[in-house]
């Protein structure tokens, strides 16, 4: 279920720290070497104690209510402390706080629907109740709940009826909320695995480790069957890294695959070694051609491939672009970087949907016939979750 992040390590950190790590007092004379003298403050609430002076500086502990000893100030309110974490600044002026994701607002405390959504922001705190915080908004003093987490009986409804024969994970990404639909099923992973394996080689280009301009020639060894184009051209025909990857992903070329999998055969950085590396489940790294998998491990393998084409790699841009011009199962009215999978009965799609708060969702079946309709029916209810509660 939802992460609690921000409230789990404060609500942890302010119990630890009440009692194990209080700010140090005067008797550490080395720290007010060439001060004039050291200044007592009280601070009224549970507070954070900051790297730098500012809200958005990396969080290090919390603290119960408590005098704390400065000898350093600066502009805001900010007092630099000597704590058993080092030297932290904490603020006694404003009883603010950063929250690093996107958060539902609330009229009340007891409401289930919220009435707007705020992005990642410092905000100021009125009242706190537990995991509730009455905060400062554009829309005067509202409710936040740093634990929220949506009710999901409409996506259980909608996924019980089919048992075992599907498993589905939606992750909101804004707030890293996730829901799971048979989380541990184990599914023939067919196409999804080009994927898998194009990240990886992505990577080895980005290390330098191969040339995505390096020529390829067809050979009859390289022969498959089954999807993609590359099967009915004659041998001898040259194709480059990056248009092997292309094909890959976008027609999901068998061929084209064998052949990348053969250029990469040799490499010292192996495919495990990279599985291991983001850390996908290593008990499915075998044959990449017949890999199984889980919903579990395919949303490490897609959050990977989101961090990649999201990022300034150099060749980022051309795998999302690949994905944008992929076709799927999974159908949204926003832009999405899919790939899908297909063989024997598996139906199964893997999507990054860019909606405004963007998702992804996952789904694999063990279905064919009418799996189209289902796919649909899917991809619509979990567009208009993520719409409901993160948007």
């Amino acid at each position: 279920m939802i992460r609690r992040y921000f409230y789990v390590i404060f609500v942890t950190a302010m119990l630890f720290t009440y009692i194990w790590a209080f700010p140090t007092f005067a008797d550490d004379e080395s720290y007010y070497e060439d001060k004039q003298e050291a200044s007592v403050v009280y601070i009224p609430w549970g507070f954070s104690a900051y790297t730098e002076p500012s809200f958005y500086s990396e969080l290090i502990t919390a603290f119960a209510p408590q005098e704390v000893i400065f000898t350093k100030v600066s502009d805001g309110g900010w007092h630099l402390i000597n704590t058993s974490y080092g030297h932290l600044w904490v603020n006694s002026e404003l009883n603010n706080r950063y929250i690093g994701q996107r958060m539902a607002i609330f009229d009340n405390k007891t409401d289930t629907n919220p009435i707007a959504h705020m992005p990642p922001q410092v905000v100021s705190i009125i009242e706190e109740d537990d995991a509730w915080l009455l905060i400062d908004t554009w829309l005067g003093q509202k409710w936040v709940n740093l634990d929220f987490s949506p009710p999901t009986t409409i996506l259980d409804n909608l996924l019980r009826p089919h048992g075992n024969n599907i498993a589905v994970l939606y992750k909101n990404l804004d707030t890293g909320f996730i829901y799971t639909y048979n989380p541990n099923r184990i599914f023939f992973g067919a196409s999804l695995n080009k994927l898998n394996h194009a990240l990886y080689v992505y990577t080895l280009a980005e290390r330098s480790m191969i040339n995505l301009q390096h020529i390829h020639t067809y050979t009859a060894a390289d022969w498959r069957d089954g999807t993609g184009h590359i099967q009915n051209m004659a041998f001898g025909t040259h194709f480059t890294t990056q248009e092997l990857l292309r094909r890959s992903i976008i027609h999901s070329d068998n061929v084209a695959q064998h052949m990348l999998i053969r250029h990469t055969r040799t490499q010292t950085f192996t495919y495990a070694d990279f599985a291991a590396e983001i850390g996908a489940n290593p008990t499915f790294i075998g044959n990449i051609g017949s890999q199984n998998t889980n919903v579990s491990d395919k949303l490490i393998w897609t959050y990977a491939v989101h961090n990649y084409i999201s990022s300034d790699g150099q060749f980022a841009h051309l795998l999302r672009a690949d994905l944008l011009a992929a076709p799927g199962f999974i159908i949204a009215s926003h832009p999405t970087a899919q790939k899908y999978g297909w063989a024997n009965a598996s139906f199964h799609d893997a999507a990054i949907i860019y909606a405004p708060s963007p998702y992804i969702l996952i789904i694999l079946t063990n279905m064919e016939d009418g799996a189209g309709g289902l796919f649909a029916t899917i991809s619509r209810q979990f567009a208009n979750f993520n719409t409901q509660w993160f948007e």
